[in-house]
């Protein structure tokens, strides 16, 4: 009954270890059957159970070390493959850090070169402005020199006059000062002071007749603005029939209480120009009568501010000095005319 119980025991081990063997090396089911019935077949002839039980845990156990064996092959393998995998990987690292030291090397040697030319730059700059710092002293010490000279020679100047002056004014004083003792002593200072009485007698009644004068050219200037009218900003009087030459123009604008029209801007240029007649001259103040070229206003005897020229005008003609407003290709502009030349003429009063 033992033997039997210990058989059926040994029976469902192996059943058990050919299934799990049957699973492992996915061997067919049918396989696994007649593994179980020829292991069956086999307990059956033999009479002592433990020895069967050894044997096949043998087998079992080398069974188990082929496996193991089978397992260090695959992972010995596998461990190949990957050293392999990783000295290649080792290989492309070193040619990574190759490549970065040349890099390294190429950037230290761009840093060496921008390093020689920063110093070669910052010598250069400096030996520029050592010269030029140089130069400055020097012209600055020629500077005063010329300057310390130059005011050395002023002061002996100054000097030599002041003393020329001193001696002049001493010998002045030495020349009126007897003349001056003997007025005192006689009765010279008293007779001076009455011709200084009556000379500024004279002299107020000089100035009395001039203010009544003035007062009565204004009062005649104040009459002759009726003929003068408001163009713009400013009064004048525009001849329309009587043609004089510019001096006589420029005298007639003076019994009317005025002057020759003085143009001083571009307004009042269009101003009076929008109001002459076609094909008419008209005399005005500018001339250069003085100075070849150079254009002064009669009324102020400055330099005109405004001047508005025909094309190629003022030319440089010896005869003509006498600046007029000239109609040509439909407009008036300013041209510079014979000063003799019988032409009309626009006046400017004098009070605006």
């Amino acid at each position: 009954m033992k033997n039997k119980i210990i058989w059926l025991l040994i029976s469902m081990v192996l059943v058990q270890e050919s299934k799990t063997s049957c699973a492992e090396w996915k061997q067919p089911e049918t396989n696994c059957v007649n593994d179980f019935a020829n292991q069956t077949n086999s307990l059956a002839k033999y009479d002592n159970p433990e020895k069967l039980v050894q044997e096949k845990l043998d087998v079992f156990d080398k069974r188990m070390e082929d496996i193991r064996r089978m397992i260090e092959l695959a992972l010995l393998s596998q461990t190949e493959q990957n050293i392999k995998r990783n000295v290649d990987f080792l290989e492309s690292l070193q040619n990574v850090e190759h490549q970065l030291e040349k890099i390294k090397v190429q950037e230290a040697q761009w840093d060496h070169n921008l390093d020689n030319h920063n110093n070669l730059t910052k010598a250069s700059s400096k030996k520029v402005n050592s010269d030029c710092i140089a130069k400055l002293l020097n012209i600055e010490q020629l500077l005063k020199e010329k300057f310390e000279e130059q005011e050395e020679k002023l002061k002996q100047k100054l000097e030599i006059q002041n003393k020329i002056t001193k001696s002049l004014w001493q010998k002045q004083i030495d020349n009126i000062k007897p003349r001056i003792d003997s007025m005192v002593k006689s009765d010279s200072l008293k007779i001076i002071q009455e011709k200084f009485e009556t000379l500024q007698k004279a002299m107020e009644t000089q100035i009395s007749n001039s203010i009544t004068q003035f007062e009565s050219i204004k009062n005649q200037m104040q009459d002759n603005v009726e003929n003068f009218r408001k163009i713009g900003l400013k009064y004048y009087y525009i001849e329309q029939s009587e043609n004089l030459s510019w001096y006589g123009s420029f005298h007639k604008c003076l019994t009317l209480g005025g002057h020759l029209v003085s143009i001083t801007n571009l307004s009042e240029f269009n101003a009076i120009t929008t109001g002459l007649q076609p094909h008419k001259h008209y005399w005005m103040d500018v001339n250069d009568l003085g100075t070849e070229g150079l254009y002064l206003s009669a009324a102020t005897g400055l330099q005109a501010t405004y001047l508005n020229w025909h094309t190629d005008n003022p030319g440089h003609n010896i005869t003509n000095h006498c600046g007029e407003l000239r109609f040509h290709e439909n407009k008036h502009l300013m041209y510079i005319s014979d000063c003799n030349d019988k032409e009309l003429f626009i006046c400017e009063f004098y009070y605006q």
